[in-house]
């Protein structure tokens, strides 16, 4: 079986911090040069944030400079972005990471309505939407495989369901296409990465993605 996974995805992802202060504070600690007063990790609160698992890789390192510089002690726990909203949202996490902002309209489990305090959000990181696939032409592990995003769309959406599709067989002349199913797989729980995806195929490809969610 042939299988087609989809990465994380392309977006800016938003911090949110508690308050406008604190998005301030946290703001300044990633900023701070080193050499700071090490008495200074005396008045320091440690702060838990969770969200988006895109962004994890990145968040640990700036926790780990942050901790270098400032002796400030941070944790970030990867639970996705709606997991970590949710969390902000309700108190037990000082931060959030996520691709989305809050949306109290969405149908739902979808629906994560804004906290009731105030906050700020703030754009910290940008990245690419790409697609894994694991595809074998006879024994030769296929690693130059051409997809327009036309046919992406029509993978993902169920228009296209064979490798020697001709759609893809004419976009990959350098390729004899194997005659198998094409199986996309993609993340079952609240995914912001899936979010932004998706949001690209309604609007990039908005026929083929209409006629999906007829």
């Amino acid at each position: 079986m042939v299988d087609m996974g989809e990465r994380l995805a392309m977006g800016t992802r938003r911090f949110t911090a508690r308050s406008a202060a604190l998005g301030i504070t946290l703001t300044a600690a990633l900023l701070t040069p080193l050499g700071v007063a090490p008495a200074l990790a005396e008045t320091l609160v440690p702060i838990s944030g969770s969200g988006s698992t895109w962004a994890q890789d990145a968040v640990e390192q700036w926790r780990a400079a942050v901790y270098s510089a400032t002796g400030q002690a941070m944790s970030y726990a990867g639970v996705g972005s709606r997991g970590g909203l949710g969390e902000f949202a309700r108190g037990t996490m000082d931060f959030a990471v996520s691709e989305h902002a809050f949306d109290s309209e969405a149908d739902g489990e979808y629906a994560i309505a804004s906290p009731p305090f105030d906050f700020a959000s703030l754009p910290i990181a940008a990245g690419a939407t790409s697609i894994a696939y694991n595809l074998r032409s006879g024994d030769t592990l296929v690693d130059d495989l051409r997809l327009s995003g036309d046919t992406v769309a029509k993978i993902f959406t169920g228009v296209i369901t064979r490798w020697d599709d001709p759609a893809v067989q004419a976009e990959n002349p350098q390729i004899v296409m194997p005659a198998q199913d094409i199986t996309p797989v993609v993340r079952a729980d609240l995914s912001g990465s899936t979010e932004v995806f998706t949001s690209w195929m309604s609007t990039q490809h908005e026929g083929v993605w209409s006629d999906y969610c007829v």
